[in-house]
Parts: C-alpha cells; structure tokens; sequence
C-alpha cells in the first residue's frame, strides 16, 4: 500500500515546508492591490510569495503563486482567482467554501481541500487537474467530475457520495479513495481499469462483482466495513497485492482457495452477522469455512455447536465467536467474527376434546393449554377436514365446531398455532358428538274444582309412557294457588268464592335433559249445598205461601217475611187441638 499512502500524503505538513522554499528574492511593488478577505489565506499567500505574514498582498503578488499550502483554516478563497499560474493549491477549510474563485485557474494541477464542509464542487468541472482531494467534506453530487478526464488521483474520503456513475468515464484514474461514503453501487468503476489502489472502506457494498474487471492492474483494494458476504468475486483480481476484508459478513473464504497468487498481505477481522431468528431446541445449521475449506469451531453461549449446527437451550440474544488465521495466496492473516442470533422458545400446542350434540355448535378455546407468546396466530391444518361437520376460526383464536345435523362419534381435525417469527406447532381437536335426548311431549290436562277446596291432579296420566319423565315446576294460577308435591302431582285450590275458569303450566324433564310445558286447565264451580224443604203456613198471622227452606248446620231459617210467625201460630192450634183430644 506504499502508492497509496504516498498519495495521501502529498498536501501534508511536509509540503507546507516545501512551499517555504518556493524562490521570490523580492518583492516589487503591486501594481494593484486585491483584496483577501480572509487573514489566514491572505498571510499564506504572503508567506509563498516571500513576503512577511502581516502584509498586504495585490493581484501581483497572487500571480505569483505557483505553489500554496495553506494549514490554518480558510473559510473564504476570495483573492485566488488572481492565481492564475498556480499547479498546486492545498488549504484546510472552515465550513462550506465557495470554490468559485478556483474555476478560472486553466493551469492549476493538484487540489487538496481538508477539513472543510465543501459541498459543492461545479466550479472545478472545467479544471484540468491530475489530483482532486476533498476531505472530509459534504459532496454528494459527483456529476461536476464527469468530464474531468485528466484526473489520475481522486479522494473523496468521509463526503455524501452515493451515485458513481459520474466516475465511469474517468479511465485514467490510479487512485481512488471513497471512504466513509454511502455507496452501494461499484459497477460504474468497472470501466476504470487503470485503477492500481481503490478504498471503498466504510460503505454499503454488498455486491463486489463489478470489480473482477480490474484484475489486470488493480493492486491494492480495501473493502473494510461494508456490507460483502460473497467473496468469490475477488478471486477473479489476480495482480492483487494487499486486502483489507475486515468488518464484513463475510462466513466463507473458500472461494479464494487457490487464488490470488501475488497477494502479500489480508486481514478479514471483526466479521459480524445477525442471524435469522432461532428456536430452543431446534438445531440450526451454521457454518463458518476457513479458505482451505476447512469449518471452523464455533463457541456458543446459551447452547451448543456440533456436526455444522447449534443447538440453543435458553432464550434471548446468543452470539457465535470463532479466531483463526488464514492463508490466501502468498498472504496470512486473522479471520475472526461474531454471529448474532436472537432465540426464542417455539410454541408448544397441546391436544384438546369438546362435547357436542348432533347438529349442535360448540366454541374450543385451543390456545388456553398451549404454550405461545403474545401475536401468535391459530390456522387450520390442511383445510381442517372433519369426517361431518365444518370448523371455523375466530378472531380471538378459538376454534367454531358444528356438528352434522344426523352425525354421532367422534370428530377431529388439527391445528396450527404459528408466533409472529415463524415457528409453529401442530395439535388435534377430538369431539365427541351424542344424539339428540329423546323428547318429552306432555298432553294438557283439564279438571274441575270446588271454589274454595283443593284438587289433587296427576297431570302426567294422560301422557302414555312417561318412565324416566319428571315434573320439574308449575306456573303460578290467576285464581287460586298451585302446588307441586313430591310425588309429580300437583294441588291446585281456587280462591275462596271465586267460580268460573283457571289455568296454570308445567313443565316436564327426562333424563337426557329434553324438557317441554304442558297447560291445564280448571273448572271452578260453586260449593255444594242440601236440597230445600217446601211446604204451606197457615195460622193466625199467617200468610198463604209457599216458603221453600233451607237447612244449614241443623238450623232452619226463614225463607221469606213472617215465616216465624206463621209457624208459631201453628204451633199453637196444634197444641189446642190435642189438649181438647185428651180432655
């Protein structure tokens, strides 16, 4: 890499001595004065022209300039446009700087900004420069570069860059440093075949197949820190001397076994990858190969390694460690890494059984005995053929069975419970499906009753066979009380007076739960009373009627005005009439 370091060195500390020497034993005096708004440019070009720090400087002394290093800060250039005979320019910027002042300098050669924030680089697209440094810097629109065709050195290190197809037709390019840029793309330098030093370290390149069309001269390539997984590309760059491969996902260096034959040196530390998501208990292949072919021993936390594949036993984050040292070519050096994998505990389905009656539907919470993390989702195996019936899924993770209308037995089908990484687990529903009870169809009833007295009634006789058949409550009645006794008979009495009709409901039970209601319905009639006795009154005070009379409790009462009398004044004449028969 001694080209490369040469080459990044050249506006350094070292030149700024040279500029020293830059030969102008006098100073004659300006003959016009320009202005150099910024001090410490204007000090540097003092110092290149011969002159002490503090003076001042015209346009003159600017044309003189062939040579200018400039350490000191500089945020504005104003003055350099009268550097018209300059090769060589190299400041340190001080924010964004307006490059404007340089579009005119036809002979400038070699330009090295650092430590600035220049973002904007048109006004070098007319340049015919040999050598371009900026860095760091904000440049992210690379289009001014396309025409400048002269360029052998580019360093664009630590800038915006994310588009190189401006750089495609800069074949006479030696050197190119692209570090710390967001490049993703390389295939625009596949054209650059002059190239013998090119560092795209610290990018997003994943694909490095574009560069196999450097392999005539391209001697010194550093991949640092990118995103490279394949290698096999680089196989293909036979004049390689020097690879930098650290910080990659790089896992395999086989495909550089027996290749790049001047390579004297390679270094593919610190590679890292995060691996797709592992469960507990299932062994995961993984394999890292050294550039003989050879797999390498991986340390595990949380598990262990075996035969290309680890096993995790616990959750959470696990991480794969390997070191070793690889020989590629003429070249030896470390290869080591780590792999990252987050482990989870898989779901664990577990079997369930339900009850149902034919043609009934029953709601299977599956997922109450499983074993699953929040976001899991419940499908059905293999469309869930059940042998008669159909099966749905709901939203809440519960599975809907209905059983065929005519089907009893047993029923299954499967299930899937999957988590929101993948892993899933498999297990049976087994129904069992019982026939319908057999129904009860009790017949109504209807009695008679005396206002006022109770009536036993067996509502159940009138039904045919009713073994097994309970009566299990009764309604209330509009005019009177209902009870049921023990015996599955009811007692029903009206109110006190009441006459006319009343109804209640009962309701039968058989033993396989099937119920049904019946009515019955009352004849309430009035109480019963004797027969009344007729007969005629006659006597004094009496008056010819007819009474009818009534007996009630051995007592008899007058059926009508003056019965009493009557009967007393016959009394009478009877009691006469059998003292004169015995005188």
């Amino acid at each position: 890499m001694g080209v490369r370091t040469r080459l990044k060195n050249w506006g350094g500390a070292t030149t700024v001595i040279a500029v020293g020497a830059t030969l102008f034993a006098a100073h004659p005096a300006a003959a016009a004065t320009a202005i150099v708004p910024d001090d410490n440019l204007r000090a540097c070009i003092a110092k290149s022209v011969g002159l002490d720090a503090t003076s001042a400087v015209g346009t003159a002394d600017i044309a003189k300039v062939r040579t200018l290093a400039c350490v000191a800060p500089i945020s504005d250039i104003t003055g350099l446009e009268h550097a018209t005979q300059a090769t060589s320019l190299s400041f340190s910027g001080s924010g964004d700087v307006d490059l404007s002042p340089l579009s005119g300098l036809t002979t400038l050669d070699r330009l090295s900004i650092s430590q600035s924030q220049v973002s904007n680089i048109q006004p070098l697209s007319g340049l015919t420069l040999s050598s371009l440094k900026i860095q760091p810097g904000q440049v992210s629109d690379l289009s001014p570069l396309s025409g400048m065709t002269t360029l052998t050195d580019l360093e664009l290190e630590n800038n915006k860059a994310t588009d190189l197809t401006p750089l495609a037709g800069l074949t006479n390019l030696d050197f190119l440093d692209l570090t710390l840029n967001g490049i993703r793309d390389v295939s625009p330098l596949s054209n650059l075949t002059n190239l013998t030093t090119l560092d795209l370290s610290s990018n997003l390149v994943t694909d490095v197949s574009a560069l196999t069309a450097l392999n005539t001269n391209l001697l010194d390539l550093n991949l640092a820190f990118n995103l490279v997984s394949d290698v096999a590309p680089l196989g293909e760059l036979a004049a390689l001397e020097t690879l930098w491969l650290d910080g990659n996902h790089i896992t395999d260096l086989s495909p550089l076994d027996g290749k790049l034959p001047e390579l004297t040196f390679v270094s593919a530390k610190r590679q890292i990858e995060t691996m797709k998501v592992a469960a507990v208990g299932t062994p995961y292949a993984v394999t890292v190969t050294a550039a003989d072919g050879t797999a390498l021993p991986l340390a595990v936390t949380g598990g262990s390694y075996d035969a290309g594949a680890v096993t995790y036993t616990t959750p959470g984050v696990q991480k794969l460690t390997w070191a070793t040292n690889v020989t590629i070519g003429g070249a030896t050096g470390a290869f080591d890494g780590t792999l990252t994998q987050r482990v989870v505990d898989p779901p664990a389905a577990a079997d369930d059984t339900a009850t149902t009656l034919s043609g009934g539907t029953i709601s299977v919470p599956v997922l109450a005995n499983d074993t699953v993390r929040v976001g899991s989702t419940v499908t059905l195996d293999g469309g869930a053929a059940v042998t008669d019936g159909r099966v749905t899924v709901n939203a809440d993770g519960t599975l809907t069975y209905t059983a065929g209308a005519d089907f009893t037995g047993q029923d299954t089908f499967t299930y899937v419970v999957t988590d929101r990484d993948g892993f899933s687990s498999t297990a049976t529903v087994t129904v069992t499906v019982d026939a319908q009870p057999a129904g009860v169809s009790p017949v109504d009833d209807t009695a008679t009753a005396t206002s006022g007295s109770p009536v036993d009634i067996d509502v159940l006789a009138n039904d045919g066979d009713t073994t097994g058949w309970t009566v299990t409550s009764v309604s209330d009645a509009s005019h009177g009380t209902v009870v049921l006794n023990d015996d599955g008979t009811v007692t029903y009495t009206p109110a006190a007076g009441y006459t006319g009709a009343d109804e209640f409901t009962y309701t039968v039970a058989n033993e396989e739960g099937a119920t049904a209601t019946a009515t019955v319905r009352i004849t309430v009639a009035p109480a019963t009373s004797d027969a009344g006795h007729t007969g005629t009154a006659t006597g004094p005070g009496a008056t010819a009627a007819t009474t009818t009379l009534a007996q009630t409790g051995g007592s008899i009462a007058a059926a009508a005005g003056g019965i009493i009398a009557a009967l007393l004044a016959a009394g009478s004449i009877l009691l006469l009439s059998k003292r004169r028969q015995q005188a």
